[in-house]
């Protein structure tokens, strides 16, 4: 890598290809009591991570030395990969998202690659990485196995330390994200050295918040489950598909006959206790709570405990036993 410009005051004052540590015949004039911009020091390769000396050597022999240490030592320590939102898209169930990533030191980081790993689907491949940085957004694309490396090649990320948490837009795979399957992210640094997380990304189920404090019977010849609401508690839609409610004592034999959520009916029909049901795909928005208006029998429901099982796109489920309405 050789120095190829030192531009002052928005003119080159020299312009050439100079290997590290060879004087430059630099002839400046500063005026007395007057300030200089040094716009830039231009160099014939990316200096990510790499902190610089400058001296400066005047007309009288005297010299001036000047520490450019813009980046930190053992930049792993300086960087945070907050996973605590991770999540499969539930639209597009090939992406990993919610991941941020941040610089916590007092000066500026680099990072050159990437590895995501993760155990056995040996067909499974990361084909797109998408990560904002101090300049903006950065697409990386692949066809990589698990533990390969994904070269940041001239594109290296650079967050400055003032920066706030940046977003991983999102990782993208050749097939559907497994629910439960343990990934390691790992970014090598400007400095050589690496930060590693391992993690599981959230399931639908875990951001479903249930509540049944107001569990009540009522309605007509207390017929109706009511008083339950459902919370998506993420950052991303969750949409909850099948169900199983369950009743017990089952004699006398009640049947279920309608799930009311949100104002509209999402499923009618006849089945008996601990019978799964094909509703229509109820979307829960993020940060959103919908009542489950009632759930209708054939009869009535007085002195009966529920469990109600919610199954979601994803193929994670969460199951609420115990609901003893009073």
């Amino acid at each position: 890598m050789n120095f190829t410009a030192l531009r002052i005051n928005g003119t080159n004052v020299y312009s050439g290809g100079s290997a590290n540590g060879i004087p430059l015949a630099v002839d400046y004039i500063i005026p007395a009591s007057t300030t200089r911009t040094v716009n830039y020091l231009d160099f014939s390769d990316e200096i990510l991570s790499r902190n610089h000396t400058v001296v400066w050597t005047f007309a009288d022999a005297t010299a001036k030395t000047q520490n450019l240490n813009l980046f930190a030592s053992n930049q792993q320590d300086c960087l945070t990969i907050n996973t605590s939102g991770a999540a499969i898209n539930p639209t597009t169930p090939t992406r990993l998202v919610g991941l941020t990533i941040q610089n916590t030191c007092g000066q500026d980081i680099g990072m050159t690659s990437l590895t995501m790993s993760w155990a056995g689907e040996p067909a499974r491949r990361l084909d797109r990485s998408i990560i904002l940085d101090t300049d903006g957004s950065n697409t990386y694309n692949s066809n990589n196995a698990s533990g390969v490396p994904v070269d940041f090649g001239t594109n290296d990320l650079y967050l400055r330390n003032e920066d706030s948490a940046k977003a991983i837009t999102y990782f993208q795979f050749n097939n559907s994200i497994t629910p439960g399957l343990e990934f390691t992210l790992s970014f090598t640094m400007g400095d050589g050295n690496t930060k590693s997380v391992t993690f599981t990304p959230n399931t639908q189920a875990q951001y479903l918040t249930v509540n049944t404090a107001s569990a009540s019977i009522g309605g007509s010849g207390s017929r109706d489950l009511l008083g339950i609401t459902v919370t998506n508690s993420g950052l991303n839609p969750i949409s909850w598909i099948t169900t199983t409610v369950s009743w017990a004592p089952t004699a006398p034999a009640r049947l279920m006959q309608i799930l009311r959520v949100n104002g509209a009916n999402r499923w009618t029909g006849s089945v008996a206790s601990g019978t799964n049901i094909n509703n229509t795909d109820i979307a829960i928005p993020a940060s959103t709570t919908y009542a489950i208006n009632y759930l209708r029998f054939n009869s009535n429901m007085s002195g009966r405990t529920f469990s109600i099982t919610f199954y979601m796109q994803d193929g994670s489920s969460k199951t609420i036993s115990g609901i003893a309405p009073p």
